[in-house]
């Protein structure tokens, strides 16, 4: 959920201003939002240069408390869905399902 806490930590810093905290206030608070937040929703693009070489990926995803997820990986074609104790990750294009047990906080 490192997604989640990014996102978090966005809306406080556009939330906060230029207000001078300090970084137990800010902590505070953060948590404050993240224990109010009960799902999350969103579209992540990261481009990466390796040797020269860019590589673009980009996933949707939906987290919803306590330990559901969705996340579709548009790049690889990828779905992985969790109900909090099981995975599931499809590959689209070799039309495989792969299923694991998982802890998800």
């Amino acid at each position: 959920m490192n997604r989640s806490l990014i996102l978090i930590v966005l809306i406080a810093a556009l939330l906060l201003g230029c207000t001078q905290m300090s970084a137990d206030e800010i902590a505070k608070k953060m948590q404050e939002k993240w224990d109010s937040v009960t799902d999350c929703r969103g579209v992540e693009r990261a481009t990466v240069t390796v040797n020269g070489q860019q590589k673009t990926t980009e996933y949707e995803f939906i987290f919803k408390k306590p330990s559901k997820m969705w996340v579709y990986d548009k790049t690889n074609d990828i779905l992985t869905v969790s109900n909090g104790s099981t995975l599931w990750i499809y590959d689209n294009k070799s039309n495989t399902v792969t299923v694991m047990g998982s802890r998800l906080p």
